[in-house]
């Protein structure tokens, strides 16, 4: 959410964006959800009228509550009264970032709905509300995290029905974000497989190089960020291979090819014995 606790109060709406962290799998924003037990209290700015203050409140309220909660009625709940605030003539007078805040919290009540119930209308318009979101993003923090949730969305969208279209917008967005993005805040392992994942789609819908590269370069980080002891270690391990093997296809610099051999040699080492687990890429495999 935009609104924020800050020493117990959620204030809409803060300029203090949270640093952006987004978990693709659950469409959850870690960074801005309410801890259990905590008390929402919401404070607006002067020129918002009263009645979109009570929808905005109820909306909040709602959204706290799910996320305490994990209640998705309370997403409904939540959804009547965004929809109630977005159709108020009242809204376009008010300031640019409170009109953001609206906009993107609505936008990821949507999305949050369509990730528990699986309906592709919804995603639709969580991904419209975001779209909206953008125009109206007041600050490299707020337009980092809008094109990052557009990002998301748009993976998202690519899971109901893979299509080119999909992915070059989910790429967009990303390539959007990461431009604003801190290095203080990396994505998580997760994310940035799935990302590298979209890339090479990309790359081999197109056969553009710089997808291929950003491909591999979302593959380092995952291993980077993904702990040593993680069960998952050995799969990311085997993505990078097969994404510098393909890159040695492409442009056949032998370094790639004899990283992409050890990577793939200590991605087998950690699997469990007699595993076959790994996918492998056929340049590596004749080896």
């Amino acid at each position: 959410m935009a609104g924020q606790l800050v020493n117990g109060k959620c204030v809409y709406h803060s300029t203090q964006i949270p640093p952006l962290s987004i978990d693709s799998e659950s469409g959850q924003d870690p960074e801005t959800s309410p801890e259990a037990g905590q008390s929402l209290h919401l404070e607006f700015p002067a020129d918002v009228p009263a009645d979109l203050q009570e929808d905005a409140t109820q909306a909040a309220l709602a959204m706290h509550y799910y996320k305490v909660h994990n209640d998705v009625s309370a997403l409904d709940q939540a959804i009547v009264a965004w929809k109630r605030l977005l159709r108020n003539p009242a809204l376009a007078q008010t300031a640019r970032a409170f009109r953001w805040s609206i906009y993107n919290d609505a936008g990821n009540a949507f999305f949050y709905r369509s990730r528990s119930n699986k309906d592709l209308n919804d995603l639709e318009q969580g991904i419209s509300l975001w779209s909206e979101a953008l125009n109206l993003t007041f600050d490299p923090k707020t337009l980092a995290l809008t094109h990052m949730y557009l990002c998301v969305a748009f993976t998202a969208r690519n899971s109901y029905a893979p299509a080119r279209e999909f992915l070059e917008e989910s790429v967009k967005h990303y390539r959007a974000a990461s431009g604003y993005t801190p290095a203080s805040s990396p994505q998580s392992p997760e994310f940035l497989s799935r990302m590298g994942d979209n890339l090479l789609k990309l790359y081999q819908f197109e056969g553009h190089a710089e997808d291929l590269a950003d491909a591999v370069d979302c593959f380092q980080q995952t291993v980077m960020y993904t702990a040593p002891d993680s069960p998952d270690l050995p799969a990311h391990l085997g993505k990078l291979a097969n994404s510098l093997s393909s890159l040695y296809d492409l442009k056949e610099e032998l370094q790639d090819l004899e990283q992409a051999i050890d990577l793939h040699r200590k991605a087998r080492s950690l699997l469990p014995k007699n595993s076959s687990d790994l996918s492998v890429h056929p340049t590596i495999h004749q080896i």
